[in-house]
């Protein structure tokens, strides 16, 4: 059998979802892929983000296990890696998980990282040897992301670990 938080999950029925988180229920629960109901959320609901980030979602967020792989061998947090959520992907550190040693979570975390200003992530994650001059999908590095943000202390940390300040992003370079 399937738990129900699974369900719901499953059928995208965020109202019932949100019910049985309220009322306690266990978020590490597995169906017989061992999927939890984070694993499922990421994998079938398009719209998640916005469910992601209520407040049911970040409660239920505190109690899951970050470190429960499914028959695949994937965590929620490589779905959402696998994504490219970057949203989700924010949302899972401010939980507080962090995975140093997945090389896709580390180049996306410090993209996330130098946006939000998160010094001491974008730390870690230089000291890691996470390569600093990676570029998204529109061509912007990290120090891209400080620098528009105004976060000069984690620009100063880019700079430092040799990030390239002459790169252009798709914007700029046309």
């Amino acid at each position: 059998g399937s738990p129900c938080l699974l369900e719901a999950v499953s059928e995208h029925n965020r109202a019932v979802t949100s019910l049985l988180i309220e009322a306690g229920v266990d978020p590490n629960q597995v169906d017989k892929n061992g999927n939890t109901a984070l694993h499922i959320f990421l994998l079938h609901d398009r719209h998640f983000m916005s469910f992601l980030m209520s407040q049911a979602m970040k409660s239920l967020l505190d109690k899951v296990d970050s470190r429960i792989l499914n028959k695949n061998g994937k965590t929620a947090l490589d779905l959402a890696l696998a994504r490219r959520s970057t949203d989700a992907v924010l949302v899972f550190l401010e939980a507080g998980w962090r995975d140093y040693d997945n090389e896709k979570f580390q180049i996306l975390a410090l993209h996330y990282a130098s946006k939000q200003g998160l010094m001491n992530d974008v730390s870690i994650l230089i000291s890691k040897g996470v390569p600093v001059n990676v570029k998204d999908k529109f061509d912007k590095t990290a120090l891209h992301l400080s620098c528009e943000r105004g976060h000069s202390d984690v620009a100063n940390a880019l700079i430092k670990a040799k990030a390239d300040v002459n790169c252009q992003d798709k914007v700029c370079s046309k």
